[in-house]
């Protein structure tokens, strides 16, 4: 059971938005609050407030008292949970997650001063970043916030506004993909766009194929896309034809060579002409699981 002063500092007289969640029933049943979405409030600042609270104050200790107690040392637990409570408080009030993302959250980030954190968000708010986008971001990597937001984040961020990428759909690609800030510019993701254009032709093209498939900046295009492309040269497929599989589909054009190799050569027995562009369609409606499973049952009919 909370002591009075724990109760006290939970829970301050004075601020009487401020209700404990065990009061949230009774109000509910007395018909002061009807706003489900304001109980979730009351129940997540009631956390915050728990997560801040580490160290309960305790009297002091008499001065005969005080001068003959050995020092402690620091108790390492106690810094360690202080420091936990710090985090998973900040990823809800400043990232937007729920207590229990938080929680999973602070298993893998952690820090005691909001300076390094309020610069990663920061930036990202100024690039067009939603709140929305920010807390997608940071439940699936946490690790970002520690960043270095001038060396590490903002030329992958210019990057992207250099070759197009509005605003709008900056925050999309890189909360559906974080991995995108985390990847070298140098060596992934300027190799992986200069290529992409070689065969697309067009900056509109290569943004299109990143918003459908955004690992297409983080694979490596050498081992599955260019040989895979060589295969539809093979067959004289046009580039246009080409250009639309990889633009619209990039996920088919991009699986494993044998696996691509093997449906081409299937839609070549089905007799579709490698000059019509039908023929990547029918290359995208047979490749992955979930659109085999359609063509065989559209194929049977």
């Amino acid at each position: 059971m909370f002591s009075v002063l724990l109760y006290c500092k939970l829970f301050p007289f004075k601020k009487l938005s401020v209700y404990s969640t065990a009061s949230l029933p009774f109000l509910h049943k007395d018909r002061l609050i009807f706003n489900p979405n304001l109980i979730e409030c009351y129940k997540n600042q009631f956390f915050i407030n728990f997560c801040n609270l580490v160290d309960v104050g305790l009297p002091e200790l008499d001065s005969r008292t005080a001068t003959s107690a050995p020092k402690k040392k620091p108790n390492f637990a106690k810094k360690l949970a202080k420091e936990s409570s710090y985090t998973i408080s900040y990823l809800i009030s400043s990232c937007g997650l729920s207590p229990e993302k938080a929680i999973s959250a602070s298993e893998k980030v952690h820090f005691e001063s909001p300076e390094r954190p309020n610069s990663v968000l920061t930036l990202l708010k100024k690039h067009g970043l939603s709140r929305t986008h920010i807390a997608n971001l940071v439940r699936k990597r946490p690790s970002l916030l520690l960043s270095n937001p001038e060396k590490t984040l903002l030329p992958k961020l210019e990057f992207f506004k250099s070759i197009g990428v509005s605003k709008a759909h900056l925050g999309s690609i890189i909360s559906r993909d974080p991995t995108l800030l985390a990847r070298s510019l140098e060596n992934q993701m300027i190799p992986n766009y200069n290529y992409l254009k070689s065969v697309l032709l067009t900056d509109e093209r290569v943004i299109a194929a990143v918003k459908r498939t955004s690992w297409i900046f983080l694979e490596d295009l050498t081992k599955n896309l260019a040989p895979n492309i060589a295969v539809l040269k093979e067959l004289n497929v046009p580039q246009s034809c080409i250009i639309l599989l990889l633009t619209h589909f990039p996920e088919a054009i991009m699986q494993k060579s044998d696996e691509f190799r093997a449906s081409v050569s299937e839609v070549v027995e089905m007799g579709f002409n490698p000059l019509r562009s039908l023929f990547v369609l029918a290359v995208h409606a047979i490749s992955g699981k979930g659109n085999k499973m359609i063509w065989a049952r559209c194929y049977e009919t």
